[in-house]
């Protein structure tokens, strides 16, 4: 009797066990099923998101080609966002720049090309003593700026700042990341200075060291060409063969040009025939880099500064208003001449792009901070953030003849980094990160 009561509860712990595997596949298999679910759904939602990229992409692509022109003609590059590529349910897909970085397009012809300074230009920038200097001409050139990283005496803090665990900027200095470049380009092509007549910006320069019939051939603006002074003037540009800017306003002074068109002369004629690497925008650059343009220093970058802010643009096109207003002595504006432009042709933005809820369009305005959000200047709060969202550097580039959109690199996992650090930051001040483990979790 024991003995078929004992086979008779085996058999129903068995069962039991049998049930409770049956249950725990059942389960995990559920458990499977929505992760692949969630997973399948997720990489449904980066996909249009990615897509919806490509359609920001494209509009900025078509907008550049739109303010071509007026960019060569030394105005800034807009773009309005957000920019809504679709809406569907409560959703919509939106391209935007991460304002967290930037707002607008940022110029990075106002910067210094690193691979066009000399050991002096280069020991003139903030931290840098002249052996630094020595030292990162003599690793020149570079194809990127954190390749500066191994010249001896450059630090991580240096070149790019320290920060604290929140990712804030803490350190005194201005980064010298933030004051250089690599491969600027000015095109030969007019700004559109104003002068005896009228040139539009992005017409094809005169080469003053080549002769007449080779500039009419190539199709280069020949102001004046039928003037009996200008045939004179170029008569002597050939004979002379002027190598640089200086030199061109050498020719225009023996030849008893008029001071005040000086600037129209140096922006429709051009020395060589291929764009010129290494010219500032002195109507963009900030004081730092201003300062190391030969024949400038840091009291007369200043004056630039405080003074362009109140020019007109159309004054702003020469490349010699700094000495038109007396910021500048004549003998100094000359040794700036050559490394010095009044546009930006290279633009570099932050875009990202997921999706959004859609607020509704009927809720009235209640603050500032909703008056911030509608223009696109998003404070990066939870009900900000992007869904499924993605990021990437983009260059524009007005150089060419027609602008391209260049793709820098994609930096969506920069956002979900500094998630990281602002939890372990947080975590840290609770005690719940040991205090050994610094950015990332590491010793």
């Amino acid at each position: 009797m024991r003995r078929g009561r004992s086979e008779r509860g085996l058999a129903v712990l068995v069962v039991l066990v049998v049930l409770a595997i049956g249950v725990f596949a059942g389960t995990v298999a559920l458990l499977v099923a929505r992760s692949a679910g969630e997973t399948a759904s997720q990489s449904v939602g980066l996909l249009q998101s990615q897509l919806t990229m490509r359609s920001g992409v494209l509009a900025l692509g078509m907008e550049a080609q739109l303010q071509r022109e007026d960019v060569l003609g030394g105005a800034d590059f807009v773009f309005d966002v957000p920019l809504e590529v679709y809406s569907e349910g409560g959703r919509s897909g939106v391209f935007r720049f991460d304002a967290t970085i930037t707002e607008a397009p940022v110029s990075l012809d106002a910067l210094l090309d690193v691979n066009t300074a000399d050991a002096e230009m280069l020991a003139r920038l903030p931290g840098v003593d002249e052996a630094l200097a020595e030292a990162m001409a003599a690793a020149l050139p570079v194809s990127s700026i954190r390749e500066l990283l191994s010249v001896e005496g450059m630090t991580v803090e240096l070149l790019f700042g320290a920060y604290n665990d929140l990712g804030q900027l803490v350190s005194e200095g201005v980064p010298l990341a933030s004051l250089l470049t690599v491969g600027s380009v000015d095109p030969e092509v007019a700004v559109g200075a104003s002068g005896a007549v009228s040139v539009p910006a992005g017409t094809l320069r005169y080469r003053a060291d080549a002769t007449f019939a080779l500039n009419v051939q190539e199709g280069r603006a020949v102001p004046l060409h039928e003037d009996q002074a200008f045939q004179q003037l170029t008569n002597r540009f050939v004979a002379s063969q002027p190598r640089s800017r200086g030199s061109i306003v050498s020719v225009l002074r023996e030849q008893g040009v008029d001071a005040s068109s000086w600037g129209f002369w140096l922006d429709v004629c051009a020395v060589g025939a291929e764009p010129v690497s290494g010219r500032i925008d002195i109507n963009r650059a900030p004081v730092e880099v201003l300062a190391v343009i030969p024949g400038f220093d840091a009291d007369i970058a200043q004056r630039i500064v405080d003074t362009r802010r109140t020019v007109a643009a159309s004054e702003l096109a020469s490349v010699l208003w700094p000495l038109e207003r007396g910021l500048v002595d004549e003998e100094s504006m000359l040794l700036a001449l050559d490394r010095v432009t009044t546009r930006s042709v290279r633009w570099v933005v932050r875009a990202e792009a997921g999706v959004q809820a859609t607020r509704d369009r009927s809720v009235s305005v209640d603050s500032i901070e909703d008056v911030d959000r509608i223009r696109g200047r998003w404070a990066q709060t939870a009900e900000d953030r992007l869904v499924d969202r993605v990021a990437m550097d983009l260059l524009v580039d007005f150089s060419g003849e027609r602008p391209v959109v260049v793709p820098l690199g994609d930096v969506t996992i920069a956002l979900e980094l500094g998630d990281v650090v602002s939890a372990m930051a947080s975590g840290r001040s609770r005690g719940d990160v040991p205090a050994g483990l610094g950015r990332g979790g590491r010793p």
